[in-house]
């Protein structure tokens, strides 16, 4: 823990320890260069678009800052894999940041497919359609169709939610093997967001195992009051990313069980509309 901190550290501060001059009169330490130091490393990443290895020398160069502040730089970038160094004692670009634009373009392609499907359901059922992405324990909202109705939840694009307490969250959780679903929930207490949440790892254990069942999650008030969600998986996503479609409205206007399983059976024929599109496209 303490080595990931001196990384960050040193990524944000240049690695200077004190506010003197290095030898061969290269940068000194300015206690406001943190902005720039991050500055420097997203220059630096931003390079590998045309080029496809950088010694320390060149990356100083182009940079404008001293030898020493670029090594620093590129270590720090390969300690995180960012970066590799090969045989010639280059810099190439490491399997992490391969990873990370591989997710951003995925995210983007997933997003892209699933906004026509999105806009239909919102049309059809006149409420607001979310696309939402599990990382971890978080349910990520990576997209949003807003309907124009008077009284409506709004768009949650860039929103991140404990899983547990949302419906897309509880649909794309469900789909996880029971081992993976304890390494993610370790302890048995859960956070709440009001006085719906499920508050225990037992108790979301259950809901889950609902959800196997009818296909589809709920979530009634359980990440804000007055908000009444459903959800559903998109099934065999061709590209390996998970994702889920979910409905959000009103409470007043979701009055009983019959209402809820209507906006449900919407929303798992969305899904399964998205699958089939997407499986077209990779097709």
């Amino acid at each position: 823990m303490t080595g990931d901190r001196i990384l960050v550290e040193d990524l944000l501060t240049g690695g200077s320890e004190a506010p003197s001059a290095t030898a061969g009169g290269e940068d000194a330490f300015d206690p406001r260069a943190g902005v720039g130091a991050v500055e420097n490393a997203l220059r630096l990443l931003q390079l590998y678009r045309e080029r496809d290895a950088l010694g320390v020398s060149e990356t100083a160069r182009l940079l404008g800052v001293g030898r020493s502040t670029a090594h620093r730089l590129l270590t720090t970038l390969r300690a995180h894999a960012f970066v590799v160094q090969d045989q010639s004692r280059a810099y190439r670009v490491g399997p992490a940041l391969r990873e990370l634009g591989a997710t951003v373009a995925e995210s983007g392609v997933g997003r892209a497919r699933c906004r026509s499907y999105m806009q239909a359901l919102c049309d059809e059922i006149g409420e607001t359609v979310n696309l939402v992405s599990l990382r971890g324990t978080d349910a990520i909202f990576v997209d949003s169709v807003e309907t124009r109705r008077p009284l409506r939840v709004g768009g949650r694009e860039g929103v991140v939610l404990p899983a547990h307490a949302v419906s897309a969250g509880k649909a794309l959780l469900a789909a996880l093997p029971v081992d993976a679903l304890h390494q993610l929930y370790a302890d048995e207490t859960l956070a709440t967001l009001t006085e719906r949440t499920v508050g225990t790892r037992t108790a979301l254990e259950a809901q889950l195992e609902l959800v196997r069942q009818r296909g589809y999650a709920v979530n009634i008030g359980e990440s804000e009051r007055g908000i009444t969600a459903a959800a559903c998986a998109i099934p065999d996503h061709a590209a390996g990313e998970r994702l889920a479609i979910a409905v959000s409205a009103p409470s007043s206007r979701v009055h009983d069980d019959d209402d809820l399983l209507a906006v449900a059976q919407a929303v798992c024929a969305c899904a399964e509309s998205v699958a089939r599109g997407i499986g077209a496209v990779a097709a």
